[in-house]
């Protein structure tokens, strides 16, 4: 006893230092000064701090910090930040700092739940672009004062005293005591390990626990001989259940919420002696859960009677008459255990709990075990039992079965809320429960149809308000399948379905092959059903437009088949092409056709049949027509389209004749009009010329050409080189305008002096150009004074050198003749005169030319024997002379009237 009160001295001292010192907070902060926590305030229930993060100067998307709380805290309240940007996380605070955001000052609180660590300790860690940063602090823990009447009395101590002698000076007493007990909780010695002073050691808690007095008492019965005892109210004994209770109706009506834990000086030094302390937090809001038995293999020794949850730790309390070894619920096992002396009672978020309520056997050995389970790797049901075992020391004490907990019951209703839209599904609703720590819960499901009343809702009922062990449930609402082209949003028990389809755009557009028309109306088909949409498409608008539409069907959720459809033009047909995807084009070709007539001409004789081909574009189409007589030398090619089928241009038709030899075609006309082909006669022919002379050749001469007597330009030399033979090759037999026949013929273009030319044709068909030479004559007649013709006169004529050319007699009429004369000067010289008239005494000189071809001379001759008698006068002399005279003027003049002549190619 000496030593224990020593013990509470020391205590007691530490404590006073303790409350006396000031406590001062390890506070840390990231070297760059972008996250920093600072204590602001403290109190034996609850810690706070301000947390700084400080994104300014540095571009960022956003910041997230994780705030971590250590043992004992749990989190309470934060401030000083959008409720939008932060979320709970069971041991602290996530928090989303917006992009571009500066400097926050967060405000965190955090309750105690626990005193028995000697410091709170928080962590927070920021994300940034450049790395991640952190900072933490602690806080020295609040030990809550120990009050006066809250020690144990002095008396107590002393009986405490007094039960340590006994029970060091009577063992053998205390062994009897051991052996009255029932035969099922007679311990082995294996299991007999109660330490000597086990009653000190229990602590003292927030209520009067039973006082060691009565243990001691309990103890000195069993040295005497048992005698009928008054029956004695037992304070911890558990009240009796009223008629239709159950005990754990009973027991449901101590459910104690979880609340900050009272802390005892005490706990330091069970701590140091390695006891555990009876003191117990629970989660925020949760509930200690009574537990019941359900099973053959029951006791009244050991009965798993309370569970409670803290942080990861499920607790399951355990009353028994004896120690136990190890407990196993819902498959997992665990021998982690807080065992506590008996007698003792434990405090669970404040309340007492006595080891001996309800127990039967040796209810002073009464104690508590209660076993740590890892809440994770508890898989409790709601609404279920579990299946347990509890492994007791000695025969009898172990105890399975099913776990039966009670858990309060609530009512939740939920609302389905439908904007936009016209399909209205129905609707699988989803109860989802939560709690702290842990994953969600379906608890149950209600297909909702918009009749219930009111419409779009549902309410459960008798839905567990805590998770098996303990912990409060956060219900929502969800749904088992959002409906096509809605979008889900979650507010608590309200679950939003906007209608928000994904859309596609189709594009459409037009491609005109030929000219355009107007506007077209292009419709939408969806699963191939005119929806009655439309679009037009001209001009303006570039000849394109799109519908906007829903991806997926309203009803059935798949994928809808589109496709577009034009409404037909007139005079066009159609093509449509593209995809959805790539969008859709229509082509409309113009459909128009025309006729193309052909007529044949024929310039010369006409052949017996003539081929035309035709051509678009320059380019041979295959069509042919065959022209002839049979067919009047007319035909067309109809039906051939007006437009190119890919390009749209008009095309260009135009005709050729497959050639026709000795032909050459003349194509006139349009393909409006029709195609004249005029096929000429290109047959040739030759005119052979041949120059034939008259006389003697002169120099070389030029023939010219006619046709159908005009002057074609083209002429040939004749010559004495070429043998006077000349031709005309690749004449045109045929005019090309008329096609009549071309008529030839030849001229000389400059006939050579002193001859005439004709023309004729040969044996061959030859021409011939006969060159015949002009000659003069003379016709001398001889006459007597009286101008009588004087027969019997001689006369030869000379040239110029004195060659006779010719001779001649005057006859009975005077006259004689010399022709053929070429141009020049002769000599007339008479050589014989009539026969009694004198000879000429002097040559008469001739000259012929041009303009004297013929030439008629009268010569008289007088009689030999008339002679003028000389008088010495003039006599008659002067008188003939001017008779001779006046003869000369009077045949000049004649001459000129009479002479030089041409006729018919001879000079008159």
């Amino acid at each position: 006893m000496s030593r224990l009160k020593g013990l509470s001295a020391v205590l007691a001292v530490l404590l006073v230092l303790q409350l006396m010192v000031p406590v001062f907070g390890n506070a840390q902060s990231d070297d760059a000064g972008r996250i920093k926590i600072e204590k602001t305030s403290q109190t034996a229930e609850s810690v706070q701090w301000q947390v700084t993060v400080n994104a300014s100067g540095a571009e960022h998307d956003g910041i997230r910090a994780k705030i971590t709380f250590g043992a004992g805290l749990t989190p309470a309240a934060v401030a000083g930040i959008p409720a939008d940007q932060v979320s709970d996380t069971g041991d602290g605070y996530s928090v989303q700092l917006p992009a571009g955001s500066g400097a926050s000052a967060i405000k965190v609180t955090a309750s105690v739940t626990d005193s028995i660590p000697d410091f709170h300790e928080i962590k927070a860690v920021a994300d940034y672009p450049d790395g991640t940063f952190q900072a933490a602090d602690r806080a020295a823990t609040i030990k809550p004062e120990v009050k006066e009447e809250d020690k144990p009395a002095e008396k107590q101590d002393t009986k405490a005293e007094e039960t340590v002698t006994k029970e060091n000076t009577e063992p053998a007493a205390q062994s009897e005591k051991e052996a009255e007990q029932p035969a099922e909780e007679t311990k082995s010695p294996a299991k007999e390990a109660a330490p000597a002073e086990q009653p000190e050691e229990q602590p003292a808690g927030n209520e009067t626990a039973p006082e060691p007095s009565a243990d001691l008492e309990e103890a000195d019965q069993a040295e005497t001989p048992p005698k009928e005892a008054e029956p004695k109210k037992d304070d911890s004994a558990p009240e009796k259940a009223p008629a239709g209770k159950t005990e754990s109706d009973v027991i449901e009506k101590e459910t104690v919420f979880g609340t900050a834990a009272p802390v005892a000086v005490e706990a330091e030094v069970m701590a140091s002696l390695n006891v555990p302390s009876p003191y117990y937090a629970l989660d925020p809001n949760a509930i200690v859960v009574p537990t019941t038995l359900e099973g053959v293999s029951t006791n009244s020794h050991t009965m798993p009677l309370l569970m409670w949850v803290n942080g990861n730790t499920v607790y399951v309390a355990v009353r028994s008459t004896h120690e136990l070894n190890y407990m196993e619920l819902a498959g997992v096992k665990t021998t982690d255990s807080n065992k506590h002396a008996s007698m003792q009672s434990i405090f669970i978020g404040g309340a007492e709990k006595k080891p001996d309520a309800g127990i039967q056997g040796n209810t002073k050995d009464a104690r508590w075990t209660v076993y740590k389970f890892n809440k994770d790797a508890l898989n409790l049901l709601d609404n279920a039992t579990h299946k347990f075992f509890v492994d007791g020391i000695g025969n009898g004490h172990d105890v399975g079965g099913q776990l039966v907990v009670t858990i309060p019951n609530t009512t939740v209703t939920g609302n389905k809320v439908w904007v936009g839209g016209t399909e209205r599904p129905a609707i699988t609703l989803q109860l989802i429960a939560q709690a702290l720590g842990e994953t969600k819960r379906t608890l149950g499901t209600k297909v909702v149809n918009g009749t219930e009343t009111p419409a779009w809702t549902h309410t459960w009922t008798y839905v567990p308000k805590y998770n098996p062990v303990g912990s409060p449930y956060t219900y929502t609402l969800d749904e088992a399948s959002v409906p096509p082209n809605y979008t889900k949003t979650l507010d608590g028990l309200t679950v939003t379905n906007t209608y928000n389809p994904e859309q596609l755009k189709i594009n459409v557009n037009k491609v005109w092959i030929g000219p355009e028309d107007g506007p077209v109306t292009v419709r939408l088909i969806a699963d191939g059903r005119d929806t009655g949409k439309t679009v037009t498409l001209d001009r303006e608008k570039s000849w394109a437009g799109s519908f906007t539409v829903n991806r997926l069907d309203d009803k059935t959720g798949k994928p809808i088949s589109y496709t577009v459809k034009e409404v037909p033009v007139p005079g066009y047909s159609t093509q449509l092409t593209g995809s959805v995807k790539d969008g859709f084009t229509f082509t409309n070709t113009h459909d128009g056709t025309v006729d193309i007539k052909v007529n044949k001409v024929w310039i010369g004789p006409a052949a017996e049949s003539v081929t035309v081909s035709l051509l678009a574009d320059g380019t041979p189409t295959g069509k042919t027509l065959i022209l002839n007589e049979g067919n009047d030398w007319r035909g067309a090619f109809s039906g051939l389209r007006k437009y190119d089928a890919k390009t749209g241009a008009e095309i260009a038709y135009s005709v050729e004749e497959v050639r026709v030899p000795d032909y050459s075609p003349k194509v006139t006309g349009s393909p409006e009009t029709g195609f004249t082909l005029t096929n000429t006669n290109d047959a040739t022919t030759s005119v052979d010329v041949r120059k034939e002379w008259v006389g003697p050749e002169a120099g070389p001469v030029t023939i010219e050409l006619l046709a159908d007597g005009e002057a074609t330009g083209e002429t040939v030399v004749l010559s004495g080189e070429n043998n006077w033979s000349g031709a005309f090759r690749d004449l045109r037999m045929y005019d090309a305008e008329t096609g009549e026949a071309i008529r030839y013929t030849v001229t000389e273009s400059e006939v050579p002096e002193r001859y005439e030319v004709s023309y004729s044709t040969g044996e061959n068909g030859e021409f011939i150009v006969t060159n015949t030479a002009i000659s003069g004559s003379l016709t001398v007649t001889k006459v007597d004074e009286a101008g009588d013709p004087l027969a019997g006169a001689e006369f030869e004529l000379r040239n110029q050198d004195g060659t006779v050319i010719g001779t001649g007699t005057s006859g009975a009429d005077g006259k004689i003749i010399f022709e053929n004369l070429d141009w020049g000067n002769y000599l007339l010289v008479e050589t014989k005169a009539p026969e009694g008239y004198r000879l000429l005494t002097k040559p008469i000189e001739i000259k012929i030319g041009a303009d004297r071809l013929d030439i008629k001379e009268t010569v008289e001759n007088t009689p030999t024997d008339w002679e003028l008698p000389a008088t010495g006068g003039f006599g008659t002399i002067p008188f003939y002379m001017a008779g001779v005279m006046m003869m000369a003027a009077a045949v000049f003049t004649l001459r000129k009237k009479k002479e030089n002549v041409r006729v018919r190619g001879e000079w008159k």
